[in-house]
């Protein structure tokens, strides 16, 4: 605690510190916090609400506001493109997709890795420089027709089902009946239907994996 006080001057704590309190309000309470290391509770509370920030920089830094701009800009720059194009249409932007984009563009730039590795701090930083945040979902857009959404489930049809009961006389012990044999084979049938009220052409799923040659179903559409 000291240490991180001692290194501080004025109001700046040294991120290690900031994650001390922030680890111990989570523990014991932001209250409890402020009794132990001595620190104004507004502090807690903003250390708190910034807790990625302050985990994804250095221990030692002091007054964490975040940096203006990344050791490499371009790939900053086209990083930022790509999010602001993918949410114009509505899709999500994830911290994985972020840094698959991130390492795709570095490496058309001829970026080594050891220079650049698009860790889960820089995804952190990056949001911290463009001002970006991961909230929740509050709406779902529709941009489909209703023709273009359907309902669809599997079934299984046994190629032979044979009941298994029958009208027999009373008292006897065994009580056989015959079948093709096939009563184990069968195929799935997809079903689907539009919220329209469409019913679309079933899908027949078939065990054998390769279609014969001679075989040619005709087109449903």
């Amino acid at each position: 605690m000291e240490e991180g006080r001692q290194k501080s001057k004025g109001l700046s704590y040294t991120a290690k510190f900031e994650r001390e309190v922030i680890q111990c309000a989570e523990d014991k309470g932001s209250r409890k916090a402020v009794a132990i290391f001595g620190v104004d509770e507004s502090k807690v509370r903003l250390w708190r609400k910034h807790k990625a920030a302050i985990n994804g920089c250095e221990a030692s830094r002091n007054k964490f506001t975040g940096p203006k701009k990344g050791r490499i800009p371009e790939t900053d720059d086209a990083v930022f493109t790509f999010f602001h194009e993918r949410r114009k249409t509505g899709l999500s932007v994830s911290y994985g997709l972020l840094r698959e984009e991130a390492i795709q563009k570095a490496r058309s730039s001829n970026i080594p890795r050891r220079r650049f590795k698009a860790s889960k701090g820089w995804a952190i930083r990056f949001m911290c420089r463009m001002g970006l945040a991961l909230p929740r979902r509050t709406t779902i857009c529709k941009n489909f027709l209703m023709g273009q959404m359907a309902n669809a489930d599997e079934t299984a049809i046994y190629l032979d089902m044979p009941p298994n009961y029958t009208l027999e006389k009373k008292g006897l012990k065994e009580v056989l009946l015959k079948t093709t044999g096939c009563e184990k084979l069968r195929l799935t049938v997809m079903l689907a239907a539009t919220p329209d009220g469409i019913k679309l052409p079933p899908l027949l799923i078939l065990k054998r994996k390769i279609l014969p040659k001679s075989e040619a179903f005709p087109r449903t559409f």
